[in-house]
């Protein structure tokens, strides 16, 4: 279908479509926005999993002598040296990972050429 026999409803989705294929193609195109969305996700999604998988050994760590789960019986001060705690793992996890992913790719571009 040609764009002049579009019509409004129509170009402005094209519109739309097209911007996105561009901003996903195009990632040095991105805004700070879509760049800061995308680590906020991110980083929120890491936050969940590692509370739910390390509050247990968290609790432990932090009060050998009580009872009960993490959540109960914490002032803020203790929430915030967890979530500290986690976030500084998740920090850690990252940039060993981002440091690894371009070691990973420096390698096979150096063998890709020699092939």
């Amino acid at each position: 279908m040609d764009r002049t026999q579009m019509s409004d409803k129509e170009r402005k989705l094209h519109f739309h479509n097209q911007n996105r294929l561009y901003i996903i193609n195009n990632k040095e195109k991105r805004r700070f926005r879509i760049k800061l969305r995308d680590s906020l996700i991110n980083t929120l999604t890491w936050l969940c999993w590692s509370f739910l998988l390390l509050h247990p050994l968290l609790h432990e760590w932090l009060y050998p002598d009580r009872e009960g789960g993490l959540l109960f019986g914490m002032n803020l001060s203790d929430i915030l040296l967890s979530v500290a705690i986690m976030l500084l793992g998740i920090i850690l996890l990252f940039h060993f990972w981002s440091k690894l992913k371009r070691l990973l790719w420096s390698l096979e571009s150096r063998f890709k050429k020699h092939d």
